[in-house]
């Protein structure tokens, strides 16, 4: 592969600038460009520049010895740039609105796939991704099993908050609102959504592009939750926490909470790029380490998290200064400017392209050491086992303060915590397949770790009221009026009520099932792995 941009073949290896060996390195799970279109047209000519960017960071990162992924475009909830009514109670509006969806994402994806191995990603680069945003009305949720279905290599999510207005009465939804609490109607669309794809998708592996979002920021890396603000939005405050991210979003940032807090600034840049980790094969065997070295033969979870921020830390400065070297490149920027059909750099003067941080949080994959082994490393038997919230809490700070002290702070973005699913986990299913780990354990876990319910494989009674004549199309209704829709709808509403009660971005995807609790799971999917079927609560 020839891909290299000249500025990428000149430049010293940042990770020796900053004293990080080129041995053993953290997967870069994902590199996620956000766009903000106001149109399809827009979503079309934005999703080409993203293409390009993500190109010139994929050369980047794989010239320093990282493996990558995957990357990813993110575009603004669908509904804001569509252009198109999602004809409520007119079916053939419906499935216009449902086409034109689908058609759009189909293009903007194609886009940016031109442009990424046109700006020289070979044929050894993984292929591009792409997510259309999170739908914020039921209509606009309906239409994402008709997406997923028929537009390979899109997702999609859905917010399930429900807005106030300036009276504090339920206002107009909006994404960028904080919502008070869960829309039942949007638990209950998102509740049709999962049970569609689960009889209209093979091994009901459709679920793995879908979410429902509760309290979840924009410039989220990791899909399906992932999305860019809404044109003339905002982006994530910690954006801003630097002088280089000052001048990237063009304003102070906002007080906020937690890694990214809830403020926001306004939103500068173009294109917004931010990564996503998935650094087991680093931050294990550091935790395995630090146990050895205590007398117990396991450390504390304190002992464990530190270890963790040890190991982790300096990766995470490298991989900041690889990315804003290539975003500060001027012709880059002037390209994506040009896309937006405007001058060289964003709104208020800000740069047309920055970097915006990254997400720290422990990702699973069936190839990466297993999350068990941390749990072990603290004296806790398994997931699920006493001991584990504590341990749980440990590392989702550790991730959420990892720039705390440091001399040069990374920018972090996303969950930053503790992920526990079940389905892209070895240690995890095998917890499951034994009874040691329950759906209620991971809603539990959930108050002090990082995403909320993922990959959570489940029974839901009911499920193929007539399997023998189900079509493709067959759609939700005949599902939600079997009676399958409620219990789907509670465990929706538990952990957006969590997410809001407790101040944090959380999100559920649910993959249900109409075997009995306690079966096998059969996926064939190469980021998936197979354990039982869980039992609702």
């Amino acid at each position: 592969r020839s891909t290299a941009p000249a500025r990428a073949t000149t430049m010293a290896s940042t990770a020796k600038e900053v004293g990080v060996s080129r041995g053993e390195l953290p997967v870069v799970r994902t590199i996620t460009a956000f766009v903000s279109p106001a149109t399809a047209a827009q979503a079309k000519a934005l999703s080409a520049a993203a293409g390009a960017v993500l190109a010139a960071c994929f050369a980047r990162l794989s010239e320093g010895g990282y493996a990558v992924q995957t990357v990813r475009v993110a575009l603004s909830p669908f509904e804001s740039w569509l252009g198109v009514a999602p004809g409520v109670d007119d079916e053939a509006a419906t499935t216009a609105y449902r086409a034109s969806l689908a058609e759009a994402a189909a293009a903007a994806l194609e886009a940016a796939k031109h442009s990424y191995h046109a700006a020289g990603a070979g044929d050894d680069a993984p292929g591009v991704l792409l997510t259309v945003g999170p739908a914020s009305s039921p209509a606009g949720a309906l239409a994402i099993p008709h997406l997923v279905r028929t537009t390979p290599g899109v997702t999609a999510s859905a917010d399930v908050g429900r807005a106030r207005g300036a009276d504090g009465d339920a206002g107009s939804r909006t994404l960028m609102t904080m919502a008070p609490s869960a829309d039942p109607a949007m638990c209950r669309a998102c509740a049709e959504v999962m049970s569609e794809l689960a009889t209209t998708t093979e091994d009901a592996a459709g679920n793995f592009q879908f979410a429902a979002l509760a309290r979840v920021d924009p410039c989220t890396p990791f899909f399906p939750a992932a999305f860019a603000p809404p044109a003339g939005g905002a982006a994530p405050a910690d954006a801003a926490a630097s002088a280089a991210g000052r001048a990237a979003i063009g304003a102070e940032p906002a007080v906020g909470g937690g890694a990214t807090g809830r403020g926001a600034a306004a939103l500068g840049p173009r294109v917004l790029v931010a990564l996503g980790l998935q650094h087991l094969n680093i931050t294990v065997p550091a935790a395995e380490a630090a146990a050895a070295a205590d007398p117990a033969g396991h450390a504390q979870p304190a002992a464990v998290a530190g270890a963790v921020t040890a190991a982790l830390r300096p990766h995470v400065r490298a991989l900041q200064a690889d990315i804003e070297a290539v975003v500060a490149d001027p012709s880059l920027a002037a390209a994506v400017a040009a896309a937006h059909g405007g001058g060289a750099g964003g709104s208020g003067g800000a740069p047309a392209l920055a970097y915006i941080g990254t997400d720290t949080s422990f990702a699973p994959n069936p190839s990466a050491p297993a999350l068990d082994r941390l749990f072990r490393a603290a004296g806790v038997p398994h997931p699920g086992a006493s001991g584990s919230l504590a341990l749980a809490s440990a590392l989702t700070a550790a991730c959420k303060t990892l720039g705390v002290g440091a001399s040069a702070r990374p920018l972090l973005v996303g969950y930053c915590g503790l992920m526990l699913p079940p389905l892209e986990d070895l240690g995890l299913a095998s917890a499951v397949s034994r009874g040691q780990l329950t759906v209620s354990d991971l809603l539990s876990l959930s108050a002090v770790c990082g995403i909320g319910l993922d990959t959570v494989p489940v029974h839901v009674p009911g499920l193929f009221p007539d399997s023998e004549t189900a079509g493709a199309d067959s759609g939700a209704e005949g599902v939600a009026a079997a009676g399958v829709a409620p219990p789907l709808e509670r465990v929706i509403g538990d952990v957006a009520a969590m997410a809001y009660r407790l101040g944090k971005p959380l999100s559920c995807r649910l993959f249900p099932y109409a075997s009995a609790a306690g079966s096998a799971t059969e996926f064939d999917h190469p980021h998936m792995c197979n354990t039982s079927v869980m039992a609702l609560p």
